[in-house]
């Protein structure tokens, strides 16, 4: 058990700096209307693994820090970007088939950022209109989450079908105790 919690710490960890070096990478384009952050591609992790949930929250969080919109995009997009995890993972969780999966788990990424993000740039009266605003994040959340999260999705799942260790799910929650002598009775 000790070796799964070491797991599950490191790949959260990993998740939260790949998308953070992924966003400072391309940082002149990461904010703002017209954003180009390829770390939206890992928003379909939590399909697979629940710990991303934390990592692309904390992750999207430190990534916000150099964001020139300041506290409201590292709370607005943040608590946008746990919110729609969150989705994601339950859409993993009840949807069995995988091509509806991927499209489906796709969509809370895509749809709150688009709805959520032109709020900031409210805040901060950019004359560039909500709607026009919400129609960009739309199609460049959905390029980032479908070109980069579906192929990621499909080498993580190959991995887990092969047996490479550190790919496997590990459960969050440690298995459920059955008490032998209320089942004896």
């Amino acid at each position: 058990m000790k070796n799964s919690k070491t797991l599950l710490i490191a790949r959260t960890a990993v998740i939260c700096a790949l998308y953070v070096a992924l966003t400072y990478a391309f940082m002149s384009v990461a904010y703002g209307p017209i954003q180009i952050r390829i770390g939206e591609g890992l928003t379909l992790l939590p399909l697979i693994y629940p710990e991303s949930i934390i990592a692309l929250f904390l992750g999207c969080m430190l990534s916000n820090i150099a964001s020139p919109f300041g506290f409201y995009d590292i709370l607005i997009g943040s608590v946008t970007t746990l919110l729609a995890a969150v989705c994601t993972y339950f859409i993993g969780r009840f949807v069995k088939n995988k091509p509806l999966k991927l499209v489906l788990g796709g969509l809370p990424p895509i749809l709150f950022n688009a709805f959520f993000l032109p709020l900031i740039w409210l805040l901060f009266d950019l004359d560039t209109g909500y709607v026009m605003n919400m129609l960009s994040i739309l199609a460049t959340q959905a390029i980032f989450v479908y070109a980069v999260g579906v192929p990621l999705y499909i080498a993580l799942e190959k991995l887990q079908s092969k047996g490479v260790k550190g790919f496997e799910i590990v459960p969050i929650l440690p298995p459920k105790k059955t008490d032998k002598t209320t089942d004896e009775q």
